[in-house]
């Protein structure tokens, strides 16, 4: 026989022959997922009794009359006299921590359920200065939390309290492939993440000298406002100008005859028209 089929028998069979309970939990669930928690009572009983890690009850079920009156979000069901279940159909960060459920006259029964939500991430690497920029966006995990880029650089390690964002920075000990992902790590859940790669190297061609003469930055704006001789020289002679014609007008109007011409007139001299002789 294979040994998955034994090692399941051989620990139904302890369980059933030493008379135990036991109450098993996923050991990771992510956030928005649907997590069932079993519990099993090795003689038939009245009850069981579920409560969360904020210690509210979740249901009481009654196994003998196989009905459960599931409490909030939860919904439960009896399997048989001896076992039950709660679904979780939604996990919440509220979820992590001990669950319980209480099977007189047997001791309370836990289990511990760790709950993360993977992030959304962005890798931007520099090939100049050898450096990444790793963005991530909505992570959580209610155990210690662990980010790397492959077995270049650690980015993050400790423990958060809510779902969290975060900019991290590193300089690799060699370079960023286009296949290197970003590894999370909470507590016993690895996952490898597909992030987004950005390549944010500058070009080293140098830069159009018609584009940038023709395109205006705001540096380049700035200097152009405060150049005074592009601007105060137009003016001035606009205002000399102006200036003079409003002379010449006041002028003309008061004397006229400075700009007419003087016919000079002497009695002592006839005046002899054409065609007159004048007698010697």
């Amino acid at each position: 026989m294979h040994l998955n089929v034994i090692v399941p028998f051989l620990l139904i069979w302890i369980h059933a022959s030493h008379g135990t309970s036991e109450l098993t939990c996923p050991s990771q669930s992510e956030v928005g997922s649907t997590a069932d928690i079993m519990c099993v009572a090795p003689d038939a009983t009245d009850k069981h009794g579920y409560s969360t890690p904020t210690k509210e009850v979740a249901a009481l079920c009654q196994t003998k009359l196989s009905t459960c009156q599931p409490l909030g979000d939860y919904s439960a069901a009896v399997i048989n006299e001896t076992c039950s279940v709660l679904t979780i159909p939604s996990v919440k960060l509220s979820d992590a921590g001990d669950w319980r459920c209480t099977v007189s006259p047997s001791p309370m029964l836990t289990c511990h359920m760790v709950v993360y939500k993977t992030p959304s991430c962005t890798i931007i690497s520099n090939e100049v200065n050898q450096a990444i920029t790793v963005t991530l966006t909505g992570f959580f995990c209610s155990g210690r939390v662990q980010f790397y880029v492959a077995a270049l650089c650690e980015l993050f390690n400790s423990t958060v309290n809510i779902i969290t964002d975060g900019i991290f920075n590193c300089t690799p000990v060699r370079r960023v492939s286009a296949e290197t992902n970003l590894m999370f790590t909470c507590d016993n859940v690895n996952r490898n993440l597909d992030c987004k790669k950005v390549n944010n190297t500058p070009s080293t061609n140098p830069p159009d000298q018609t584009t940038a003469s023709s395109t205006v930055t705001p540096g380049n704006q700035e200097r152009i406002i405060h150049n005074p001789i592009g601007i105060v020289l137009p003016v001035i002679i606009c205002i000399i100008v102006i200036i003079l014609v409003i002379t010449f007008v006041v002028v003309y109007k008061k004397r006229p005859d400075l700009f007419r011409g003087k016919t000079q007139t002497d009695a002592s001299y006839a005046v002899v028209e054409k065609g007159d002789h004048v007698p010697l």
